[in-house]
């Protein structure tokens, strides 16, 4: 059995809205259903019942156990390959604005300026710059040296899981770069 990485009903509605490049609107329009009330399952604030998933189903042509349990085994290759090549572009994008947002928090919070951690991992500023910006990720072989100049736990920085608990647009900006 193969599983989905995304991790609940409402993500797979989104994902499935993505690939099938609908408006809001369009989709409503197929299945009856008000726009605020797609919102809310799509945003995860609303359960979503046995009717309206029928009605994804047969709008999206997929099964049940793909809306509910994240399921791919009973799914076309097309669509599976739809759902994996949509999915890891989702999470390539989610991992580096992970990555950006903890490189800045981690120099922030250790009173650093760009510059000078750029110095002490033997780049130059410019580089550094695009990691905290999101153009570039922090390669593996710097982030080991990173964590102990912040004294920031390897597994602190790197855990994916983590994300959840954080939010990105806090950074404290009491410290300049």
């Amino acid at each position: 059995m193969i599983e989905s990485e995304l991790t609940n009903i409402a993500q797979r509605l989104l994902l499935l809205r993505r690939i099938k490049r609908a408006r809001a609107i369009d989709v409503c329009n197929a299945i009856s259903m008000k726009k605020a009330k797609l919102s809310n399952l799509e945003t995860g604030n609303s359960p979503l019942n046995m009717d309206d998933a029928i009605a994804f189903v047969n709008y999206f042509g997929v099964t049940l156990d793909f809306i509910f349990l994240g399921r791919l085994d009973g799914l076309s290759s097309d669509k599976t390959k739809e759902i994996l090549s949509l999915t890891s572009k989702i999470n390539k994008s989610n991992f580096r604005k992970l990555m950006q947002y903890r490189t800045k928090r981690a120099r922030k919070q250790a009173g650093f300026t760009q510059y000078s951690v750029a110095l002490a991992l033997n780049v130059n500023r410019d580089t550094y710059s695009k990691w905290e910006n999101g153009d570039a990720i922090i390669p593996l072989r710097y982030v080991m040296v990173f964590t102990r100049l912040t004294n920031v736990s390897l597994d602190e920085f790197l855990e994916p899981s983590l994300l959840k608990n954080e939010k990105m647009d806090s950074v404290d900006e009491k410290h300049s770069s």
